[in-house]
């Protein structure tokens, strides 16, 4: 009994989403994954250049007139800054798994998950333009930068899938026709 109960709630919530928003769901999750890997590459790439981060932080210390900074006190402030940014930028992909999921729920609810992936995604296009720009100024490896634009040009075209989809009158309707039936 409880079984047959939940088989048709869960049959009459899965044929109630639009198909369009769970195709916006799948590539929502793509793009996060890929995200995710460029974020760890660049991890990866700021341990490979530790010499270089370590000696612009001792520069910028003696610059500024501080000139007692240990190598201990530089190592950790390198170690201290990769792994804030790498927080900071989880934080941020742990938001958007969030709001993406809230999508779902339509109306009033999905607005500002809609607008957050909008922004994001436009950001994410913009940052994917400038990899055509944008020269390596350390000793890296020049295949470790092929490889994160190769990478931030595939998360730039996910996003214009995102935007696209984010656009259709499929998903407009499922956001604000909700809205309007309320009001």
């Amino acid at each position: 009994m409880v079984e047959q109960q939940l088989e048709k709630k869960t049959e009459t919530s899965t044929t109630k989403l639009p198909e369009k928003l769970m195709f916006l769901w799948q590539v929502w999750m793509v793009f996060l994954i890929l995200e995710l890997v460029h974020q760890i590459l660049n991890i990866a790439m700021s341990i490979g250049t530790m010499d270089e981060i370590k000696f612009a932080l001792a520069s910028n210390l003696k610059d500024s007139g501080y000139q007692d900074a240990g190598d201990n006190l530089i190592a950790l402030a390198a170690w201290l800054s990769i792994g804030l940014a790498f927080a900071f930028s989880v934080v941020i992909l742990i938001i958007a798994f969030f709001l993406g999921r809230r999508m779902r729920h339509g109306g009033m609810k999905a607005v500002t998950p809609r607008l957050f992936m909008l922004i994001l995604s436009y950001y994410m296009i913009f940052r994917g333009l400038l990899v055509f720009v944008v020269e390596p100024t350390n000793s890296l490896h020049i295949a470790y930068y092929a490889v994160d634009g190769v990478l931030q040009l595939i998360i730039a075209v996910v996003s214009s899938v995102i935007v696209y989809v984010l656009s259709t009158k499929e998903i407009l309707a499922w956001v604000y026709n909700e809205i309007e039936k309320k009001a």
